[in-house]
């Protein structure tokens, strides 16, 4: 596989884990005073779930992305390759991992 399909599957399961976290959205919903733009935006249930899915995700794919690097680094690679992409994968699945088990 490209590393552009690579990188569209980990942009997925964050998205996934954004979208189902609910134990991550208890704790951006708990702290929404502090990150929601309320002097710019209404607070709306909508919004609100939205803003906080979308931190959800990015924040996935910001710690996945960590393995991924100190991955790169180790092998000396200047670039990121298929095998670092792996690793990201990876760890965006094992963040995703709780979210899904909990939907049972």
């Amino acid at each position: 596989m490209s590393r552009d399909t690579l990188l569209v599957i980990v942009v997925g399961i964050a998205v996934i884990n954004g979208m189902i976290n609910a134990p991550a959205h208890l704790l951006m919903l708990s702290t929404a005073s502090g990150w929601y733009p309320a002097s710019l935006l209404p607070l709306t249930p909508t919004l609100l779930q939205y803003f906080s899915s979308l931190i959800i995700s990015t924040g996935t794919l910001m710690i996945s992305g960590i393995p991924a690097a100190i991955f790169e680094r180790i092998n000396g690679q200047e670039e990121a390759t298929a095998g670092s992409m792996r690793v990201w994968i990876v760890a965006a699945a094992a963040l995703t991992m709780p979210a899904l088990l909990n939907l049972t």
